[in-house]
C-alpha cells in the first residue's frame, strides 16, 4: 500500500514538474499559433481587389494613383475608410489551430473552391495573388475561413456582411462633402452669404435686420454634408432634364475656385439628378434632400435685430417677422 502510495506522489510531482515547465518555458502552442495571421500582406503592397459571391457578378477594385477606383462602377473612388476598416480586419485576423482540414470539410463549411460564401481574391505588386474563402458561422460574428494554397480551415472574428459584394456599397459617400472652412461665397436663389471670420453673413441686410444664425449655419451644413442615393454616370440623359433644373446654387472654394450644383427632376421619378460643375459624375438624389434645400429663403435667413425691434416704450408694439419688401431679391 505504502508502494502504491509513492508511486503515485511521483507521478503527481511529475507531472507537476511538466506543467511548471510548460509554463515558463513558452511551449504554449495555443498561445502561439495565435500570434500568426491569416494574411500577412499589407494594403498598401495590394494593386487589385476583387470580392465575389457565388451566382453573382464579381466586385473589382482597383488602386490607381487617385487611390482606389471601381471599374465596374464608372471609376468612381473606394470608400477609403471602408476598404481599410475591411482588409485590417481580414488581413490581421489571428488564427489558432485550424478547426478542419481535409477536402470534404471544405465542403461542409461552404469554402471550397466551388462551393463558397464569399471570395476574396487580392493581387500585390508582382502578380502574386491570394486567395481567401469565407464560409459558415460558427457563432456570433465569426466565420469560417481558408486560403486557396491549402485545406485549412480556420474561425476568425469577421462577419460575411463587412465584405460586400456590390460596387455601390464600396463607392465614397464623403465625394460631394467639403470642408466648411474652404466655403468663402454662397449663392442661392434670391440671396448671397460670405465668409466673415469664422462664419458666413448675409449679404444686403438693412440697419435693422441681421442674419438668423442658426439657420445659416443649418443651411452650410446641408451644403457641405451633401448625400447621394447612386452614382449614375458620366453621361448626360434626356430623362435627367438638366437643361430645366429645379434648384441650382453654387459655392467658392478656397481651393477650388466657383462650383454649381444643378438639381433636375428625373422623368417620370420620385427622386432627383444632381450634377455638380467640378467633377464628371450625375448623382441620384432623394427629393428629402432637394426639398430641404428649397426651403431655404431670404425670409427663413434674415431676422430683426432685438435691438431695433424693441426700444423704451415699445413693449406693445408687435414686432413682424416679415422683411421688408424694399430690401429682398426678387
Amino acid at each position: 500500500m505504502a508502494k502504491q502510495t509513492n508511486i503515485l506522489i511521483l507521478i503527481f510531482v511529475l507531472q507537476l514538474a511538466l506543467a511548471v515547465g510548460l509554463m515558463f518555458t513558452g511551449t504554449d502552442s495555443g498561445a502561439f499559433v495565435s500570434k500568426e495571421k491569416l494574411l500577412a500582406i499589407k494594403l498598401e503592397n495590394i494593386e487589385k481587389i476583387t470580392v465575389e459571391q457565388k451566382g453573382s457578378p464579381a466586385l473589382i477594385m482597383n488602386k490607381s494613383a487617385n487611390g482606389w477606383l471601381l471599374p465596374d462602377y464608372y471609376d468612381f473612388p473606394v470608400a477609403s475608410d471602408k476598404l481599410d476598416g475591411v482588409t485590417d480586419k481580414l488581413f490581421d485576423a489571428s488564427v489558432s489551430w485550424p478547426v478542419a482540414t481535409t477536402q470534404a470539410a471544405t465542403k461542409r463549411f461552404k469554402v471550397a473552391d466551388d462551393d463558397f460564401e464569399k471570395k476574396l481574391v487580392v493581387a500585390a505588386q508582382g502578380g502574386k495573388s491570394n486567395t481567401l474563402y469565407l464560409g459558415t458561422s460558427p457563432g456570433f460574428k465569426k466565420i469560417h475561413a481558408r486560403l486557396g494554397d491549402n485545406d485549412n480551415i480556420y474561425a476568425i472574428k469577421f462577419s460575411a456582411y463587412e465584405l460586400a459584394d456590390k460596387a455601390s456599397d464600396w463607392a465614397d459617400q464623403n465625394y460631394l462633402h467639403l470642408d466648411t472652412a474652404e466655403i468663402s461665397t454662397i449663392k442661392l436663389p434670391g440671396l448671397e452669404l460670405n465668409r466673415e471670420g469664422d462664419g458666413f453673413q448675409l449679404k444686403g441686410l438693412a440697419e435693422n435686420q441681421q442674419a438668423n444664425a442658426s439657420q445659416v449655419q443649418i443651411l452650410v451644413s446641408k451644403l457641405s454634408n451633401l448625400s447621394f442615393q447612386e452614382v449614375l454616370g458620366k453621361t448626360d440623359k434626356p430623362e435627367y432634364k438638366q437643361a430645366e433644373p429645379e434648384l441650382v446654387y453654387s459655392l467658392s472654394v478656397k481651393k477650388g475656385g466657383q462650383r454649381s450644383y444643378t438639381f433636375s427632376k428625373w422623368a417620370d421619378k420620385e427622386d432627383y439628378v444632381l450634377k455638380p460643375s467640378d467633377t464628371a459624375y450625375y448623382f441620384k438624389v432623394a427629393k428629402t434632400t432637394v426639398d430641404s434645400l428649397k426651403e431655404f429663403s431670404r425670409e427663413k435667413l434674415v431676422e430683426l435685430k432685438s435691438d431695433v425691434q424693441k426700444g423704451p416704450g415699445m413693449d406693445d408694439v408687435p414686432v413682424s417677422s416679415e422683411v421688408p419688401a424694399a430690401t429682398a431679391k426678387p
